[in-house]
């Protein structure tokens, strides 16, 4: 009860209205709310990368010039017959029993499991294509030529990393260890090695941004509401609303 003083003598108290428990309760089922959000979404947030199309006739319209002309290539050659090449180049001094052995060794490099996975790097080779090594004219290096399919830039692995890749990790631990037995230098390289470090180096990328933006603003919250703790409660929100809408687009796609 409030007192306040009247004209006269009298004391007259004015009612107070008890605000209840409903305000608590709605609280709580915000918050559990948002963390049901986060733990249903935030998993699919993660995995919106595989399902992108990062084409460039995926950005552009239908009628445009590239889109046609890219629904155009297609036609000339099947996906299945569409390679991936990537080479192996080995640097020292080499003979023809250098390349016997090389040659043998890569009779048996098929059956070698992509790095993370126990498929086969096979499965990504052009069927009926031999793999074999040739020596250079001066006798100062050999060069392989491995075909990999399309498919190897389009696929997963069971751990969700891309295959590409990780088939160039397994290739260039292999050419490496070869070549040190041999007394090579050993480089993976070509189309294959170049997109296969382009995935790598940008695979990680959304992350990174991602830590940076969320340091960066919990700086300025900090500077802003002046407390070690209040500025967690608009960040937190920032990144529930961020893997909710994340999660969706993932549904969506």
């Amino acid at each position: 009860m409030a007192p306040y003083q009247s004209k006269g003598d009298f004391t007259v108290s004015a009612p107070v209205r008890k605000k209840g428990r409903r305000p608590f309760i709605t609280a709580l089922v915000v918050i559990f709310i948002w963390f049901g959000a986060s733990g249903v979404f935030g998993p699919l947030f993660g995995s919106l990368s595989t399902v992108q199309e990062n084409d460039n006739s995926a950005f552009l319209p239908e009628n445009a010039e590239s889109t046609q002309a890219s629904k155009i290539i297609t036609k000339f050659s099947a996906d299945q017959t569409q390679t991936i090449p990537t080479l192996v180049l080995y640097l020292g001094s080499v003979d023809d029993a250098k390349v016997a052995a090389l040659n043998a060794h890569l009779s048996r490099l098929g059956a070698t499991p992509i790095k993370g996975s126990d498929i086969a790097i096979s499965k990504y080779l052009i069927p009926g294509q031999p793999i074999f090594a040739f020596a250079s004219q001066d006798k100062q290096a050999l060069l392989v030529s491995l075909p990999l399919t399309f498919d190897s830039a389009k696929d997963l692995l069971p751990n969700k990393k891309p295959v590409l890749p990780e088939i160039i990790k397994t290739l260039r631990e292999d050419a490496a260890a070869y070549g040190k037995a041999n007394g090579l230098t050993a480089n993976v390289t070509g189309v294959g090695a170049l997109l296969g470090d382009l995935f790598g180096a940008f695979g990680g990328i959304d992350s990174s941004l991602l830590l940076t933006t969320l340091g960066v603003v919990a700086l300025i919250l900090i500077i802003v509401y002046r407390s070690p703790v209040l500025w967690i409660l608009p960040l937190f929100s920032s990144v529930i609303a961020l893997s909710t809408a994340g999660g969706i687009v993932y549904i969506l796609a």
